[in-house]
């Protein structure tokens, strides 16, 4: 008999198996004045200039749609619910570049430790192996942002991800921010090999643990071949399903075992190998919770859930050069002033020509008369064109200077893009509008698309 077989036979007696239900686990829950989420709204307060209470209000806002879901997919959303406002703080800290000057720097050798001290640590971690083929594997890391051209096919993980032939991926600035948070947030691990304990490894890489056994979890559990193993039983089960359940079922364990919870993924008391006792239960349960939404309900929550579960496109094997050559050169962009997007713009309170983009149209115009996107033109102003007729202007950062009474534009971004642009999903922080009177509230930050403000 071969070993997919034997998968099989087990996985569908598993079905029939009752499973005790047991409340073992405790969740992160984080309240708006807990001090940590307090700190962080009072560093993106000084950044945007916006005041505490206006951000407190946009994080509000942003919630409520985890409270709209979890009413009607508790089981998907009961759980995430709990520390959603903390995933928001982190999310600002992300955007806003918020620091904390004690915060340890990432360090690829401590990092080589901390492998070290989880492998001993986690029976199934030392050595690697895969639960459905019992392959051993010697992991490959890879650390991006990279400039080896090895590593180009891995330079989209924004997070973390892993490949089926066993390579591991990690953003480093993503990782950067974990240890920002949790120096803010103040975490103590209690095994022996951090430094709270006495060890050498700094507490705030107790996120970073989560982080590799997570990952390796995807490996050991062989997710990529789960869609194809309930085909043969009957069951469909699409590869996003089985990335969500893969990452309950791992998030669940990790946190059982006593390891702080991530300030972003998803977590559900509901689904995970206490309460079920099979991979294909746990699917089922995401599934009709998914059915119980209409079109549009579950767009929202693709996208919700998508943002916080980790990245398995990869597959292993890719060949780096299909995919185009970046100069990842490090830069740091001055915020903006204003996104343009064609045509929010007027001259003399009149909109611009079509056939005609933004520089072509502001070229010899009296600059009292310009208005961009409701901003009137100042010298020095630096303009995000996110839209714009002329495709050599589209997503490029100029600063339009005043030049013997005439607007010079100035192309000042470079060395990301190949082209000169923001890369995708590059922050690009836009400053609030003067307040024209004292009553008024700045402008909120402005997304644009492929780029994060």
């Amino acid at each position: 008999m071969r070993i997919d077989d034997l998968y099989i036979i087990l996985t569908e007696a598993d079905e029939k198996l009752p499973k005790e239900i047991l409340d073992n686990v405790e969740w992160s829950q984080t309240k708006l004045t807990d001090a940590h989420v307090q700190h962080i709204i009072a560093e993106v307060a000084k950044v945007t200039g916006k005041s505490h209470k206006e951000i407190e209000d946009h994080i509000l806002q942003n919630i409520r749609v985890f409270d709209q879901f979890k009413r009607i997919t508790p089981h998907l959303h009961a759980t995430i619910a709990l520390n959603a406002i903390e995933s928001e703080a982190f999310q600002m800290l992300q955007e806003f570049g918020v620091k904390h000057p004690d915060a340890p720097k990432l360090d690829l050798q401590t990092i080589e430790k901390l492998k070290v001290f989880i492998g001993v640590k986690y029976e199934d971690f030392y050595p690697l192996k895969s639960s459905r083929t019992h392959q051993f594997l010697k992991p490959t890391f890879k650390w991006v942002p990279s400039s080896k051209e090895s590593d180009e096919a891995f330079q989209d993980v924004d997070t973390a991800a892993a490949t089926r032939d066993g390579v591991f991926i990690f953003n480093k600035n993503f990782c950067q921010n974990l240890l920002e948070f949790g120096k803010i947030k103040g975490i103590k691990m209690k095994d022996s090999y951090y430094a709270s304990q006495g060890g050498p490894i700094p507490d705030e890489y107790g996120y970073i643990e989560f982080l590799i056994a997570h990952e390796y979890l995807h490996w050991t559990q062989s997710d990529w071949d789960v869609p194809e193993h309930y085909t043969k039983l009957g069951h469909e089960i699409s590869p996003m399903v089985a990335n969500w359940v893969g990452d309950f079922r791992s998030n669940y364990r990790l946190v059982k075992e006593g390891l702080p919870q991530l300030p972003m993924g998803l977590f559900s008391d509901s689904i995970n190998y206490d309460r079920q006792h099979s991979f294909g239960q746990m699917a089922k349960i995401v599934q009709s919770e998914f059915a119980k939404l209409d079109e549009v309900q579950k767009d929202v929550m693709e996208k919700i859930l998508g943002k916080m579960a980790d990245d398995h496109e990869h597959q292993g094997g890719e060949d780096p050069k299909k995919k185009p050559k970046l100069n990842r050169k490090i830069i740091r962009r001055a915020p903006v002033d204003v996104v343009y997007d064609f045509p929010h713009f007027k001259v003399g309170g009149v909109a611009p020509a079509k056939d005609k983009g933004l520089l072509n149209n502001i070229r010899g115009v009296d600059p009292a008369k310009i208005e961009i996107s409701g901003r009137p033109f100042s010298d020095g102003m630096r303009v995000l064109v996110a839209k714009d007729p002329d495709p050599k202007v589209s997503m490029r950062v100029y600063q339009l200077n005043l030049v013997n009474g005439k607007i010079d534009p100035k192309l000042i971004t470079d060395g990301v893009n190949p082209d000169g642009s923001p890369a995708k999903d590059e922050l690009i922080l836009v400053k609030p509008a003067p307040k024209p009177a004292a009553s008024a509230a700045p402008t909120p930050p402005t997304s644009t698309p492929g780029v994060n403000p």
